[in-house]
């Protein structure tokens, strides 16, 4: 009975090893990085503006870069960064924790602040 047991959470685990190494490995192809690019323009652009994603590349999520982000509204583009890059401990991250080593970009032109969203102002717990 504990044998069966053992071999089952052996098998389980492998599995989930399996699993984990192959959406790794999936997210590091062109195909996924193109899709998470459109998916960043949908997300950023919402209801009220335009979003330019493009150039994704790295060791996704631990080392990523981005060549080009641009956001607008009706009034034009309000933000540019140009070679963006964000650099994670990746240990950190495997245990649940968000460690920055490096973050930055080559430049980063806000031409001025977006209008504010309709709704109350978000807040940030500490």
């Amino acid at each position: 009975m504990l044998a069966r047991l053992l071999r089952v959470l052996a098998v389980s685990g492998l599995v989930l090893v399996t699993l984990l190494a192959a959406a790794f490995g999936f997210v590091q192809t062109g195909f996924a990085k193109s899709t998470l690019e459109n998916m960043l323009e949908r997300q950023l652009a919402g209801d009220r503006g335009g979003a330019e994603v493009k150039g994704l590349s790295g060791l996704l999520p631990f080392a990523v870069r981005l060549e080009r982000l641009r956001l607008a509204d009706a009034e034009g583009t309000w933000l540019e960064v140009d070679e963006a890059r964000l650099d994670l401990a990746p240990g950190a991250l495997l245990a649940g924790r968000v460690e920055i080593r490096e973050a930055g970009a080559a430049r980063i032109a806000l031409h001025r602040l977006p209008p504010a969203a309709d709704g109350p102002a978000p807040t940030a717990a500490l």
